[in-house]
Protein backbone atom coordinates (compact mmCIF):
# COMPACT_ATOMS: atom_id res chain seq x y z
CA UNK A 1 0.00 0.00 0.00
CA UNK A 2 1.48 3.24 -0.88
CA UNK A 3 1.69 5.92 1.97
CA UNK A 4 -0.09 8.75 1.58
CA UNK A 5 1.37 12.39 1.35
CA UNK A 6 0.36 15.74 2.63
CA UNK A 7 0.73 18.80 0.58
CA UNK A 8 3.88 19.90 1.80
CA UNK A 9 5.65 16.14 0.60
CA UNK A 10 5.65 14.60 3.82
CA UNK A 11 4.55 11.10 4.07
CA UNK A 12 2.21 10.00 6.74
CA UNK A 13 3.04 6.78 8.90
CA UNK A 14 0.31 3.76 8.31
CA UNK A 15 -0.80 2.85 11.66
CA UNK A 16 -1.65 -0.52 11.10
CA UNK A 17 2.10 -1.56 9.16
CA UNK A 18 4.30 -1.43 12.28
CA UNK A 19 7.28 -1.68 9.55
CA UNK A 20 5.29 0.85 7.43
CA UNK A 21 5.16 3.16 10.28
CA UNK A 22 8.98 2.47 11.14
CA UNK A 23 9.45 3.37 7.11
CA UNK A 24 7.29 6.30 6.71
CA UNK A 25 8.92 7.74 9.71
CA UNK A 26 12.54 7.71 8.93
CA UNK A 27 11.31 9.41 5.81
CA UNK A 28 9.15 12.12 7.58
CA UNK A 29 12.82 12.73 9.67
CA UNK A 30 14.65 12.89 6.26
CA UNK A 31 11.76 15.28 4.49
CA UNK A 32 12.09 17.46 7.27
CA UNK A 33 16.26 17.75 7.53
CA UNK A 34 15.28 18.52 3.89
CA UNK A 35 13.69 21.32 4.59
CA UNK A 36 14.86 22.71 7.89
CA UNK A 37 18.47 22.99 6.14
CA UNK A 38 17.25 24.97 3.26
CA UNK A 39 19.21 28.61 4.07
CA UNK A 40 17.00 30.76 5.85
CA UNK A 41 16.48 32.54 8.83
CA UNK A 42 16.15 31.26 12.77
CA UNK A 43 12.70 32.27 12.42
CA UNK A 44 11.59 30.28 9.70
CA UNK A 45 13.60 27.36 10.65
CA UNK A 46 11.96 27.58 14.47
CA UNK A 47 8.02 27.49 12.08
CA UNK A 48 9.48 24.46 9.91
CA UNK A 49 10.28 22.93 13.08
CA UNK A 50 7.16 22.87 14.83
CA UNK A 51 5.20 22.52 11.38
CA UNK A 52 6.96 19.16 10.69
CA UNK A 53 6.46 18.34 14.26
CA UNK A 54 3.08 17.84 13.77
CA UNK A 55 3.30 15.66 10.68
CA UNK A 56 5.79 13.62 11.93
CA UNK A 57 4.68 13.01 15.59
CA UNK A 58 1.17 12.89 14.52
CA UNK A 59 -0.33 15.76 16.87
CA UNK A 60 -2.72 18.51 16.40
CA UNK A 61 -0.05 21.30 17.60
CA UNK A 62 3.29 22.19 18.34
CA UNK A 63 5.41 24.62 19.57
CA UNK A 64 8.89 25.80 20.71
CA UNK A 65 9.35 27.40 23.80
CA UNK A 66 11.91 28.87 26.21
CA UNK A 67 12.71 30.92 29.26
CA UNK A 68 13.24 34.17 29.33
CA UNK A 69 14.41 36.74 31.97
CA UNK A 70 12.37 36.22 35.74
CA UNK A 71 11.82 32.17 34.18
CA UNK A 72 9.12 33.96 32.33
CA UNK A 73 8.03 31.04 29.11
CA UNK A 74 8.38 32.55 26.14
CA UNK A 75 6.80 31.09 22.29
CA UNK A 76 9.59 31.17 20.36
CA UNK A 77 7.63 29.23 17.28
CA UNK A 78 3.87 27.57 17.55
CA UNK A 79 1.25 26.03 14.96
CA UNK A 80 -1.77 27.58 16.69
CA UNK A 81 -2.81 30.94 18.29
CA UNK A 82 -4.17 28.92 20.94
CA UNK A 83 -0.87 27.35 22.49
CA UNK A 84 0.14 31.26 22.69
CA UNK A 85 -3.12 31.40 25.16
CA UNK A 86 -1.26 28.49 26.91
CA UNK A 87 1.60 29.84 27.24
CA UNK A 88 0.56 32.77 28.66
CA UNK A 89 -1.35 31.03 31.28
CA UNK A 90 1.76 28.98 32.36
CA UNK A 91 3.83 32.56 32.36
CA UNK A 92 1.45 33.79 34.62
CA UNK A 93 0.48 30.51 37.19
CA UNK A 94 4.22 29.94 37.02
CA UNK A 95 3.27 26.45 36.37
CA UNK A 96 2.79 23.87 33.61
CA UNK A 97 4.57 21.02 32.11
CA UNK A 98 6.43 23.46 29.63
CA UNK A 99 8.00 25.04 32.25
CA UNK A 100 8.84 21.69 33.68
CA UNK A 101 10.74 21.00 30.97
CA UNK A 102 12.70 23.73 30.26
CA UNK A 103 13.56 24.29 34.19
CA UNK A 104 14.62 20.38 34.52
CA UNK A 105 14.95 19.38 31.49
CA UNK A 106 14.03 15.72 29.94
CA UNK A 107 10.67 14.79 29.12
CA UNK A 108 7.71 15.45 30.58
CA UNK A 109 4.19 13.04 29.26
CA UNK A 110 0.96 14.04 30.05
CA UNK A 111 -2.10 11.58 29.55
CA UNK A 112 -5.19 14.40 30.23
CA UNK A 113 -4.14 17.77 31.53
CA UNK A 114 -7.89 18.21 32.91
CA UNK A 115 -6.92 15.57 35.74
CA UNK A 116 -3.59 15.76 36.29
CA UNK A 117 -3.39 17.16 40.21
CA UNK A 118 0.80 18.33 39.00
CA UNK A 119 -0.59 21.69 37.81
CA UNK A 120 -4.22 22.19 38.86
CA UNK A 121 -4.54 25.78 37.39
CA UNK A 122 -2.83 25.22 34.53
CA UNK A 123 -4.31 22.05 33.25
CA UNK A 124 -8.14 22.95 33.87
CA UNK A 125 -7.66 26.16 31.61
CA UNK A 126 -5.78 23.96 29.01
CA UNK A 127 -8.94 21.13 28.93
CA UNK A 128 -11.48 24.24 28.53
CA UNK A 129 -9.19 25.55 25.73
CA UNK A 130 -9.54 21.94 24.16
CA UNK A 131 -5.49 21.02 24.81
CA UNK A 132 -5.67 17.19 27.10
CA UNK A 133 -2.30 15.71 25.89
CA UNK A 134 1.03 17.16 26.12
CA UNK A 135 4.09 16.10 25.95
CA UNK A 136 7.34 17.95 25.93
CA UNK A 137 10.98 17.45 25.35
CA UNK A 138 14.27 19.41 26.03
CA UNK A 139 16.29 20.89 23.24
CA UNK A 140 19.76 21.22 23.75
CA UNK A 141 23.49 20.31 22.31
CA UNK A 142 26.70 19.97 24.15
CA UNK A 143 27.14 23.62 24.03
CA UNK A 144 23.93 24.91 25.15
CA UNK A 145 20.51 24.23 26.58
CA UNK A 146 18.16 25.89 23.62
CA UNK A 147 14.68 25.39 24.72
CA UNK A 148 11.75 22.94 25.16
CA UNK A 149 9.94 21.10 22.04
CA UNK A 150 5.98 20.76 23.41
CA UNK A 151 3.65 19.21 21.25
CA UNK A 152 -0.41 18.61 22.28
CA UNK A 153 -3.34 16.67 21.71
CA UNK A 154 -6.92 17.42 21.58
CA UNK A 155 -7.78 14.15 23.02
CA UNK A 156 -6.52 12.25 25.81
CA UNK A 157 -3.59 9.63 25.80
CA UNK A 158 -3.07 11.24 22.35
CA UNK A 159 0.92 9.94 23.46
CA UNK A 160 1.97 6.41 23.87
CA UNK A 161 4.99 5.53 25.95
CA UNK A 162 6.94 4.96 23.03
CA UNK A 163 6.28 8.13 21.45
CA UNK A 164 8.48 9.49 24.11
CA UNK A 165 11.09 7.89 22.54
CA UNK A 166 9.99 9.30 19.08
CA UNK A 167 9.97 12.66 20.11
CA UNK A 168 13.37 12.80 21.60
CA UNK A 169 14.92 11.68 18.80
CA UNK A 170 13.00 14.06 16.84
CA UNK A 171 14.11 17.01 19.53
CA UNK A 172 17.46 15.74 19.10
CA UNK A 173 17.28 16.51 15.27
CA UNK A 174 15.92 19.74 16.18
CA UNK A 175 18.45 20.73 18.61
CA UNK A 176 20.98 20.19 16.11
CA UNK A 177 19.57 22.04 13.31
CA UNK A 178 18.65 24.88 15.32
CA UNK A 179 21.93 24.88 16.87
CA UNK A 180 23.71 25.18 13.48
CA UNK A 181 21.57 27.91 12.43
CA UNK A 182 21.94 29.85 15.45
CA UNK A 183 25.98 29.89 15.01
CA UNK A 184 25.95 30.54 11.17
CA UNK A 185 23.23 33.97 12.43
CA UNK A 186 25.86 34.86 15.04
CA UNK A 187 28.66 34.88 13.06
CA UNK A 188 27.36 36.50 10.11
CA UNK A 189 25.61 39.26 12.86
CA UNK A 190 29.67 39.16 14.29
CA UNK A 191 30.86 39.79 10.48
CA UNK A 192 28.83 42.43 9.96
CA UNK A 193 28.74 43.83 13.41
CA UNK A 194 32.83 43.94 12.62
CA UNK A 195 32.13 46.23 9.65
CA UNK A 196 29.99 48.83 10.68
CA UNK A 197 32.07 49.66 13.86
CA UNK A 198 35.51 49.53 11.62
CA UNK A 199 33.92 51.76 9.03
CA UNK A 200 32.67 53.62 11.90
CA UNK A 201 36.08 53.97 13.65
CA UNK A 202 37.76 54.55 9.97
CA UNK A 203 35.58 58.33 9.88
CA UNK A 204 36.33 58.72 13.41
CA UNK A 205 39.90 58.64 12.41
CA UNK A 206 39.93 60.23 9.41
CA UNK A 207 37.79 63.25 11.06
CA UNK A 208 40.01 64.00 13.99
CA UNK A 209 43.84 62.56 13.01
CA UNK A 210 43.87 59.72 16.13
CA UNK A 211 44.20 56.35 16.40
CA UNK A 212 41.53 53.67 15.59
CA UNK A 213 42.13 53.03 19.88
CA UNK A 214 40.85 56.33 20.40
CA UNK A 215 38.38 55.94 17.87
CA UNK A 216 37.07 52.86 19.41
CA UNK A 217 36.51 54.60 22.68
CA UNK A 218 34.85 57.40 21.70
CA UNK A 219 32.03 54.91 20.12
CA UNK A 220 32.22 52.87 23.57
CA UNK A 221 31.73 55.97 25.79
CA UNK A 222 28.83 57.15 23.32
CA UNK A 223 27.53 53.63 23.60
CA UNK A 224 27.32 54.05 27.40
CA UNK A 225 26.41 57.14 28.30
CA UNK A 226 23.51 57.31 25.44
CA UNK A 227 22.65 53.72 26.66
CA UNK A 228 22.32 52.15 23.03
CA UNK A 229 24.42 49.21 21.28
CA UNK A 230 27.79 49.92 19.83
CA UNK A 231 26.65 48.40 16.99
CA UNK A 232 23.64 50.37 16.07
CA UNK A 233 25.53 53.09 17.18
CA UNK A 234 28.00 52.77 14.76
CA UNK A 235 25.18 51.99 11.86
CA UNK A 236 23.93 55.94 12.89
CA UNK A 237 27.50 57.27 12.40
CA UNK A 238 27.33 56.17 9.28
CA UNK A 239 24.20 57.22 8.01
CA UNK A 240 24.26 60.43 9.12
CA UNK A 241 27.86 61.36 9.48
CA UNK A 242 27.15 62.75 13.19
CA UNK A 243 29.25 62.64 16.17
CA UNK A 244 29.14 59.79 18.56
CA UNK A 245 27.78 62.29 21.50
CA UNK A 246 25.51 63.85 19.08
CA UNK A 247 23.99 60.88 16.76
CA UNK A 248 20.43 61.59 16.77
CA UNK A 249 18.85 57.86 17.95
CA UNK A 250 15.45 56.62 16.92
CA UNK A 251 12.69 55.88 19.66
CA UNK A 252 13.08 52.57 19.28
CA UNK A 253 17.12 52.21 19.98
CA UNK A 254 16.95 54.41 22.96
CA UNK A 255 16.15 52.41 25.54
CA UNK A 256 19.24 50.34 24.11
CA UNK A 257 16.65 47.48 22.86
CA UNK A 258 18.54 47.44 18.96
CA UNK A 259 15.21 46.16 17.38
CA UNK A 260 16.29 45.62 14.22
CA UNK A 261 14.54 44.31 11.11
CA UNK A 262 16.91 41.54 10.59
CA UNK A 263 15.04 38.79 12.32
CA UNK A 264 16.20 39.59 15.85
CA UNK A 265 12.37 39.80 17.06
CA UNK A 266 12.13 35.86 16.29
CA UNK A 267 15.17 35.67 18.44
CA UNK A 268 15.35 34.13 22.33
CA UNK A 269 18.00 37.27 23.26
CA UNK A 270 15.23 40.40 23.58
CA UNK A 271 13.63 40.75 26.95
CA UNK A 272 16.81 39.26 28.43
CA UNK A 273 19.79 40.69 25.99
CA UNK A 274 21.90 41.87 28.12
CA UNK A 275 25.18 39.24 29.43
CA UNK A 276 25.52 41.11 32.72
CA UNK A 277 23.44 40.41 35.73
CA UNK A 278 23.87 41.58 39.14
CA UNK A 279 24.95 38.31 42.02
CA UNK A 280 22.39 37.70 44.31
CA UNK A 281 24.36 38.19 48.07
CA UNK A 282 25.15 41.86 46.97
CA UNK A 283 29.10 41.10 46.69
CA UNK A 284 31.23 43.32 44.64
CA UNK A 285 30.68 42.00 41.13
CA UNK A 286 28.40 40.34 38.73
CA UNK A 287 27.29 37.47 37.14
CA UNK A 288 28.54 36.86 33.18
CA UNK A 289 24.99 34.85 31.36
CA UNK A 290 24.57 33.36 27.94
CA UNK A 291 27.12 34.52 25.14
CA UNK A 292 29.51 37.31 25.00
CA UNK A 293 30.83 38.39 21.72
CA UNK A 294 31.70 41.46 19.30
CA UNK A 295 27.74 42.83 19.62
CA UNK A 296 27.24 42.71 23.03
CA UNK A 297 31.00 42.57 24.37
CA UNK A 298 30.46 46.71 25.63
CA UNK A 299 28.15 45.57 28.54
CA UNK A 300 30.92 43.66 30.31
CA UNK A 301 33.25 46.41 29.67
CA UNK A 302 30.89 48.60 30.98
CA UNK A 303 29.89 46.97 33.90
CA UNK A 304 33.64 46.50 34.99
CA UNK A 305 33.82 50.03 34.49
CA UNK A 306 31.27 50.81 36.93
CA UNK A 307 32.49 48.80 39.52
CA UNK A 308 32.25 50.84 42.81
CA UNK A 309 35.84 51.65 44.57
CA UNK A 310 36.20 49.64 47.56
CA UNK A 311 39.04 47.60 48.48
CA UNK A 312 36.78 44.34 47.94
CA UNK A 313 37.91 41.58 45.91
CA UNK A 314 35.69 41.48 42.41
CA UNK A 315 33.87 38.42 41.62
CA UNK A 316 32.57 37.48 38.40
CA UNK A 317 29.95 34.66 38.25
CA UNK A 318 30.40 32.97 35.02
CA UNK A 319 28.39 29.34 35.91
CA UNK A 320 26.35 30.51 33.09
CA UNK A 321 28.36 31.45 30.60
CA UNK A 322 27.78 29.39 27.45
CA UNK A 323 30.31 31.33 25.00
CA UNK A 324 33.13 33.96 24.83
CA UNK A 325 35.01 35.44 21.99
CA UNK A 326 38.96 36.19 21.80
CA UNK A 327 38.13 40.05 21.68
CA UNK A 328 36.15 40.07 25.01
CA UNK A 329 38.46 38.01 26.86
CA UNK A 330 40.98 40.51 26.06
CA UNK A 331 38.44 43.28 27.45
CA UNK A 332 38.22 40.88 30.74
CA UNK A 333 42.11 41.10 31.06
CA UNK A 334 42.20 44.66 30.88
CA UNK A 335 39.91 45.20 33.42
CA UNK A 336 41.35 42.80 35.81
CA UNK A 337 44.47 44.87 35.23
CA UNK A 338 43.01 47.87 36.10
CA UNK A 339 41.46 46.50 39.04
CA UNK A 340 45.14 45.27 40.25
CA UNK A 341 46.48 48.46 40.37
CA UNK A 342 44.31 49.34 43.27
CA UNK A 343 45.79 45.75 44.99
CA UNK A 344 42.68 43.90 44.17
CA UNK A 345 41.80 41.02 42.30
CA UNK A 346 38.97 39.60 39.88
CA UNK A 347 37.75 36.15 40.54
CA UNK A 348 36.73 34.09 37.88
CA UNK A 349 33.97 31.15 39.26
CA UNK A 350 33.20 28.62 37.37
CA UNK A 351 35.11 29.23 34.56
CA UNK A 352 33.67 27.19 31.50
CA UNK A 353 36.32 25.49 29.57
CA UNK A 354 35.68 27.86 26.49
CA UNK A 355 36.70 30.68 28.47
CA UNK A 356 40.02 28.70 29.99
CA UNK A 357 40.76 27.65 26.66
CA UNK A 358 41.10 31.21 25.38
CA UNK A 359 42.61 32.77 28.49
CA UNK A 360 45.32 30.08 28.12
CA UNK A 361 46.07 31.36 24.75
CA UNK A 362 46.34 35.00 25.93
CA UNK A 363 48.40 34.51 28.86
CA UNK A 364 51.05 31.82 27.36
CA UNK A 365 50.12 28.92 29.04
CA UNK A 366 47.28 26.03 30.35
CA UNK A 367 45.00 27.43 32.83
CA UNK A 368 44.10 24.84 35.02
CA UNK A 369 40.43 23.48 35.68
CA UNK A 370 39.82 25.02 38.89
CA UNK A 371 36.57 26.71 40.93
CA UNK A 372 38.43 30.14 41.06
CA UNK A 373 40.73 31.28 38.63
CA UNK A 374 42.61 34.82 39.67
CA UNK A 375 43.11 37.31 37.38
CA UNK A 376 46.08 39.58 36.48
CA UNK A 377 47.16 35.60 35.41
CA UNK A 378 50.15 34.97 37.38
CA UNK A 379 51.37 31.66 35.82
CA UNK A 380 51.55 29.02 38.56
CA UNK A 381 55.48 28.52 40.46
CA UNK A 382 56.63 25.00 40.25
CA UNK A 383 58.00 24.28 43.55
Amino acid sequence: MADAATGSGVPQPEPDNPAGNASSIARSFAEMARVMLVPGSLARTRDQIVQQAVLALDCEHAALLALGSGRRVRVLATTSDVISELVTLERRTREGPGLQVLLGGGTVRVDDLGSDERWPRFGDVAAKLGLRSMLGCELSTDRRRLGALCLYGERPATFPAEAEELAAVYAAHASLVLDSVRVESELTEAVESRQVIGQAVGILVERHRITTDQAFDMLVRASKNRNIKIRDLADLLIETGAEPAAVPVPSYLSAGGGARSDDRSGDDRGEEDSCVRGLADGSAGFKVVGEVDLSNWDQLQAALDMLPPTSDDVVLDLSELAFIDVASVRSLLRGADKIGVENRRVILRDAPPVLRRVLGVLVGCEVPAQPEILLPWHEPQEN
